[in-house]
């Protein structure tokens, strides 16, 4: 497929997929050179981007996920370094899920307060 369409079923601009192939993010198997010197991607580069996206999301900078990505392309078997690297990354999506429910917390708290003051009979929209 073009870069047009994998950008928009990743919903990623097409810099940016360039930016990550650059990176070695997204190795060869998921992209060819044509005669044209036109990229043709694999459709599995859809969900190497999307786990890339998601990485990132989740606090994964490139090198971490280049380590991570490229480590499990050539040789499936984790190293000591990648189970540190996941561990570390794990503890700390666990913080942000906790630091995001108690921000729920709180804006749940507060939209019942606003509920409950509110008295000028407007419908509230969510």
């Amino acid at each position: 497929m073009r870069i047009s369409e994998l950008s928009k079923k990743t919903n990623l601009k097409a810099h940016t997929i360039r930016f990550y192939e650059k990176e070695g993010l997204l190795p060869a198997r998921y992209v060819q050179r044509k005669k044209n010197n036109y990229r043709d991607y694999a459709e599995d580069a859809v969900n190497r981007l999307l786990l890339i996206k998601e990485g990132q999301l989740a606090g994964f900078t490139i090198a971490e996920l280049r380590e991570l990505t490229n480590a499990d392309e050539a040789n499936p078997a984790v190293d000591e370094r990648q189970v540190i690297l996941i561990e570390r990354k794990l503890a700390s999506i666990e913080r942000k899920i906790g630091r995001l429910e108690s921000f729920k917390v709180y804006l749940s708290k507060r939209l019942a307060l606003v509920d409950q003051n509110s008295t000028s009979g407007e419908i509230r929209h969510c």
